[in-house]
C-alpha cells in the first residue's frame, strides 16, 4: 500500500512534470515566436538607427556647409561694408569736386558777364571818345580857350582874395581898437567901482562915528540938536577967540604939564608914521592882491563858460550815441559862475527822470561815461583807466559803450578793466591772471594783432 501510493505519488508527480514540461515547451515556442519579433523590431530599428545616423552625418555635413557658407556671408558682409563706405566717400569726394566745379564755372560765368561787361563800357567809351575827336576837329584849341577862361577866373578870385584880406585886415585893426577901448572902459569901471566901495565904506565909518558920538553926548545928559543948533550959529570969529580963551584958561587951571610929553609925542608919532607906512604897503598889497583876484575871476569866468558850454556841447552828441536815442544837457545851479554847481539832465529814450537818482545802475554809468568822454573829447588825456564800467551794461549798451571806446581810441588810450568778451573783443592787447596750480598766480598778455598774423599763416 505504501508502495502503490509512492507510485501513485511519484506517477502523479511525472504527470506534474510532463504537464510542466509542456508548459515550459509552450512558453518556449512562444518566447521563441517573440525573439523572432523582437529580431525583427532590432533589425527594423537599426536600420532606423543607421539612416538616422546617416541622416546625422547628412546634417551634420549640411551644417558645417551652411557655417561656412554663413562665415562666407560674414566675410562678403564686411567686404561689402567697406565697399560701401569707399563707394560712399568716393561719392562725396565726387559731390565736393562737383560742387567746387559748379562753383567755379559760376564765378568764371559772373567773370566773363562782368568782363563782357567792362568790354561793353569800354566800347562805348571808344564810341564816345570817337564822336567827340570827329566833332571837335582842334580840340588844342577849345582847351587853350579854356585855359585862358580858368586863368581869368584865378586872377579874379586872387583880386577878390587880396580886397578880402584888406578888409579882414581892416576889421581885425578895428577889432583890435575896440577890444583896447573895452579894456580901458573895465579898468575905468573897475576904478570907479573901487572908489564907490571906498565911499560906502568911508560912509559906513562915519555913520559908526556919528553914532558913537551920538551916544557919548548922550551919556553926558547933552541933546545932539540943541548942540548942533549951537555949533552952527556960534561959527563966527569971535565965538571962535571967546572958545579959545576959554580953552587956555581951562589949560591954566590943568596945573602943571608933563614937560616929557613932547618927547613921548615924538616916540608915538615916529611909532605911528611907522605903523602908518606898514598900514599903506598893507593896503597896496591888498589892493594888488584883490586886482590879482579880480583878474583871475574875470579869467576864471570866462574859461569856465567856455568850458561848460564845450562840454554841454559834446554831452548832447555822446549821450544819444551811448544810449541809442534820448538827450542830456548840463545845467547851472546859479547866475554866479565862481560859486555855481553844475547839474546833469539826463533824459533816456522812452523815460520822463524828473531825478538822475531814479536811473538804474547801467543807466548811470553810460550818463557818468558820455560827461568822461565828452572831458576828453575838449582836452584829450595821454591815457584812461575805466575800471568795470560795462558790468551793469547790459549786451545792446555795452556794444555802443565799446564802439564808442574804439573811436576815442584814436585821440586817447584807454586801460580797461573786463569780464565782458564784446569788450575785450575791441582791444589791442590782453593782459590777464591765471592760475594754473593752486596757490601760483602766472600773467599772460596777448597781442591780438600778432596772433591775427599766426592764424592767417
Amino acid at each position: 500500500s505504501e508502495l502503490n501510493a509512492n507510485i501513485s505519488s511519484k506517477t502523479h508527480k511525472i504527470e506534474q512534470i510532463q504537464q510542466r514540461n509542456v508548459q515550459i515547451n509552450t512558453e518556449t515556442e512562444q518566447l521563441q515566436v517573440q525573439i523572432e519579433i523582437d529580431e525583427a523590431s532590432v533589425k527594423k530599428a537599426r536600420a532606423r538607427l543607421e539612416e538616422a545616423i546617416e541622416i546625422a552625418a547628412e546634417l551634420q555635413q549640411q551644417k558645417q556647409q551652411q557655417e561656412r557658407s554663413q562665415h562666407d556671408l560674414v566675410i562678403s558682409k564686411e567686404q561689402a561694408k567697406k565697399s560701401l563706405a569707399e563707394t560712399s566717400s568716393f561719392y562725396y569726394q565726387q559731390k565736393l569736386l562737383l560742387q567746387s566745379l559748379e562753383s567755379r564755372l559760376n564765378s568764371s560765368a559772373h567773370g566773363i558777364e562782368r568782363l563782357q561787361q567792362h568790354s561793353q563800357r569800354l566800347q562805348q567809351r571808344k564810341s564816345n571818345l570817337v564822336k567827340q575827336i570827329s566833332q571837335d576837329a582842334n580840340p588844342l584849341e577849345g582847351k587853350q580857350k579854356e585855359l585862358e577862361e580858368l586863368l581869368q577866373q584865378r586872377l579874379a578870385t586872387e583880386k577878390l582874395r587880396d580886397e578880402l584880406r584888406i578888409k579882414t585886415q581892416a576889421c581885425q585893426a578895428e577889432l583890435e581898437l575896440l577890444e583896447r577901448q573895452r579894456s580901458d572902459h573895465n579898468a575905468s569901471i573897475e576904478h570907479a567901482r573901487t572908489k564907490l566901495e571906498n565911499a560906502r565904506l568911508e560912509q559906513q565909518s562915519n555913520q559908526l562915528r556919528m553914532t558913537s558920538y551920538a551916544e557919548q553926548i548922550s551919556d553926558k545928559g547933552f541933546v545932539v540938536a540943541d548942540i548942533l543948533a549951537e555949533v552952527q550959529q556960534g561959527q563966527n570969529t569971535e565965538y571962535k577967540k571967546n572958545e579959545l580963551e576959554r580953552l587956555q584958561r581951562s589949560i591954566i587951571r590943568l596945573e602943571p604939564v608933563n614937560l616929557a610929553a613932547i618927547s613921548e609925542y615924538e616916540e608915538e608919532k615916529q611909532r605911528k608914521d611907522y605903523l602908518d607906512q606898514q598900514n599903506d604897503d598893507l593896503v597896496e598889497a591888498l589892493e594888488t592882491l584883490e586886482k590879482a583876484i579880480r583878474k583871475i575871476d574875470k579869467e576864471t569866468r570866462t574859461l569856465f563858460k567856455d568850458t561848460f558850454e564845450a562840454i554841454n556841447t559834446n554831452i548832447k552828441v555822446l549821450f544819444p550815441k551811448l544810449f541809442g536815442g534820448g538827450h542830456c544837457y548840463l545845467e547851472l545851479t546859479s547866475e554866479d559862475l565862481l560859486t555855481t554847481g553844475v547839474s546833469i539832465m539826463a533824459r533816456p529814450p522812452g523815460k520822463r527822470i524828473s531825478n538822475i537818482q531814479l536811473l538804474s545802475g547801467g543807466e548811470k554809468a553810460l550818463t557818468a561815461v558820455s560827461m568822461v568822454f565828452s572831458i576828453f573829447n575838449l582836452n584829450p588825456a595821454p591815457f584812461c583807466m575805466l575800471d568795470e564800467v560795462d558790468a551793469p551794461l547790459d549786451d545792446a549798451n555795452v556794444g555802443r559803450f565799446s564802439q564808442m571806446v574804439k573811436e576815442m581810441s584814436d585821440k586817447v588810450q584807454f586801460l580797461f578793466v573786463s569780464h565782458n568778451k564784446v569788450t575785450m573783443e575791441i582791444a589791442n592787447q590782453l593782459n590777464g591772471v591765471t592760475m594754473r596750480e593752486p596757490g601760483v598766480s602766472r600773467l599772460v598778455s596777448v597781442d591780438l594783432a600778432e596772433a591775427e598774423k599766426l592764424i592767417a599763416d
